[in-house]
């Protein structure tokens, strides 16, 4: 194989690296953004002191998805916290309008299974798609 080959091989697996890299970092920038009103609910709701502590920290890493558009947007998301009492995870969906997000449903579940609601989708008014 010649020299010019070889580096455009590694040109092309740089540049493939590079927009995996970058996709992966937007997907969980969009995560850990609309993640944020999750966290901001349950920490002023004051619920889960006792469990977790009176101030959250999200891990780095927020699982789920968020979709949006022109017209709205839904997320799902799984958002590992902790706090100097405790950790678990929180349970978030959320739908947006054409200005801003809404809570719809936020459950906690600790580490050591305790569940908790802090908001529930019964009294959101929100629609699943």
């Amino acid at each position: 194989m010649s020299n010019n080959a070889r580096h455009w091989r590694g040109v092309v697996f740089v540049l493939v690296a590079v927009v995996l890299a970058l996709a992966t970092l937007h997907h969980y920038g969009a995560n850990r953004r609309v993640a944020r009103l999750a966290i901001e609910t349950a920490q002023s709701s004051g619920v889960l002191d006792r469990e977790v502590g009176s101030s959250l920290s999200m891990a780095i890493l927020v699982h789920g998805r968020v979709l949006e558009g022109a017209n709205g947007g839904n997320a799902d998301l799984e958002i590992p916290v902790s706090g100097d009492a405790g950790r678990g995870t929180l349970f978030a969906w959320e739908q947006r309008d054409r200005q801003s997000w809404r809570i719809c449903s936020l459950s906690f579940r600790s580490k050591g299974g305790l569940s908790i609601v802090i908001v529930s989708d019964e009294t959101s008014h929100c629609e699943r798609e």
